[in-house]
């Protein structure tokens, strides 16, 4: 057994277990887990995003997903908050469209 493999994870002195924090806990999942090659949502071939899907923050691979950018904002319900205060995609399209096509240019 080498060296580096002996003190490593739950042998090295520094373990914390499951007393650890946020991006801690991200950094030592995304080097752990198993990352497929399409979003475990939408089976869409995309960037993928770790996410947690039960709200228990461990080191149990149940507890999470990779899932594509639009997959997770609609887990995590960014999506109905973005709706709310800004409007739908189309909406807020139209209203950038609308406010192009009334903007005074102002003359020096």
């Amino acid at each position: 057994m080498s060296k580096s493999t002996y003190n490593s994870g739950e042998k090295h002195y520094a373990w914390k277990g499951d007393n650890i924090g946020y991006h801690a806990l991200h950094k030592w999942l995304r080097k752990n887990m198993p990352k497929p090659e399409e979003c475990q949502g939408c089976n869409k071939k995309e960037s993928l995003e770790l996410a947690n899907i039960t709200g228990i923050y461990t080191r149990d691979f149940i507890n999470y997903k990779y899932l594509c950018h639009k997959c997770h904002h609609i887990l995590d319900g960014r999506d109905s908050n973005l709706i709310q205060y800004f409007g739908t995609p189309e909406q807020r399209s139209n209203a950038t469209h609308k406010a192009w096509k009334t903007r005074k240019i102002e003359k020096k």
